[in-house]
């Protein structure tokens, strides 16, 4: 692994020896998509105090790709994301695991993503369809802890 350092390779991302970008890349995932797991990753490693808004942002990130998804195209044309080549396979609960998420809301979230991306259907219905199952969770993982910090 590479020596962490604030702006290539921030303690944050790197945790528990899988570099987020580096699972980001497996799955190919988009821009919004690929948002979505770097603050569900990054969540009180960061800033500790921040951990709910890191989870509200990756839930906005993913509504709003929900959002704008056009359930008539093929899934191949919801992934924006790169192909690079020697890309290492880390599976979602490689990741979840390295990354110590423990709620079991954000786990299925992660699973919920790693699925549609990589369930190479061409049905955009379906892929929207486990795409909002991940939505739902976070959103399960928000109620919760709102009410936590409401009580606290």
């Amino acid at each position: 692994m590479t020596e962490n350092n604030a702006v290539s390779h921030p303690s944050h991302y790197c945790d528990g020896g899988i570099e987020t970008i580096d699972y980001i890349i497996a799955l190919s995932a988009p821009f919004h998509l690929g948002n979505v797991i770097k603050y569900i990753s990054r969540a009180g490693k960061k800033d500790k105090s921040k951990t709910l808004q890191d989870i509200e942002k990756s839930k906005w990130y993913l509504d709003n790709y929900i959002h704008h998804v056009d359930c008539s195209r093929s899934f191949s044309s919801f992934v924006d994301g790169i192909s690079p080549k020697n890309v290492i396979n880390i599976t979602s609960e490689d990741f979840i695991k390295a990354k110590k998420i423990t709620d079991n809301h954000l786990q299925s979230a992660i699973r919920f993503i790693d699925e549609a991306m990589r369930n190479n259907t061409n049905d955009g219905m379906k892929f929207v369809m486990i795409l909002n199952s991940a939505s739902n969770a976070i959103n399960k993982y928000i109620e919760e802890h709102r009410k936590d910090d409401e009580n606290a």
